[in-house]
């Protein structure tokens, strides 16, 4: 195990559970302590929703040359078991299973407040859905409610090519799950909207094409989903 020593000195220190340890920013959060040298850099931009710069910088992981080599090194392999609660969008068959995932209009899956405003039915492990807000089901269709999107008619449904059934909602989870983070990192490669909360510039792209997973395709060629 890592031997660390610990200096913590912003506002009054929380109780935590065994296996955490108290949020650096003095924020009253815990956090597993396990975190604490696990080449992952917990530091004060809480990029991994903690900061544990006050153990020996995060147990070495935040020190400069440390940080730097992990700079842009991802893989599939990696467990993501250290990501916190994540509020993403995702789009759903009519069958409920998941089509593809995003991060609705460029926000940080990360940020509490994401949850707050997007995730609105809050967050489970297995991943709480707030209700769609574009919702192109059959019912919803001949109801002529099709969502909570800025939306004029239920005909967008056909004019952007949505399969009948198909429909697309905000979800939480209390720990997000590997598959979520390797779907929006693909996202984020491809240019999406995650691409900023996963190291990935987002590039023009001359050829943009409105569909059902881009929405709008602004004068610079940007892709705007969600």
């Amino acid at each position: 195990s890592y031997s660390y020593s610990y200096s913590y000195s912003s506002g009054p220190t929380p109780t935590c559970g065994a296996g955490q340890v108290a949020d650096c920013s003095g924020d009253g959060d815990c956090c597993p302590e396990s975190w604490i040298g696990d080449d992952l850099c917990d530091g004060e931009d809480q990029e991994w929703g903690c900061d544990l710069s006050c153990f020996d910088n995060d147990g070495g992981d935040c020190d400069p040359k440390k940080s730097e080599s992990y700079s842009y090194s991802y893989s599939y392999s990696y467990s993501y078991s250290h990501h916190p609660h994540c509020c993403v969008e995702h789009a759903f068959h009519a069958t409920g299973e998941v089509a593809s995932t995003t991060c609705f209009g460029g926000r940080s899956p990360w940020e509490a407040s994401t949850m707050s405003d997007l995730c609105t039915a809050g967050h489970s492990d297995a991943g709480a859905a707030a209700p769609p807000f574009r919702d192109c089901s059959q019912e919803a269709i001949d109801a002529g409610n099709c969502g909570s999107a800025d939306w004029d008619t239920c005909a967008e449904c056909a004019d952007f090519g949505i399969p009948i059934g198909m429909f697309f909602a905000n979800v939480g989870y209390t720990s997000c799950p590997d598959w979520v983070v390797d779907a929006a990192r693909e996202e984020a490669a491809e240019g999406g909207q995650c691409a900023p909360w996963f190291e990935y510039e987002e590039e023009g792209d001359d050829d943009c094409t409105p569909g059902w997973h881009s929405m709008k395709c602004l004068d610079d060629g940007t892709v705007m989903r969600g």
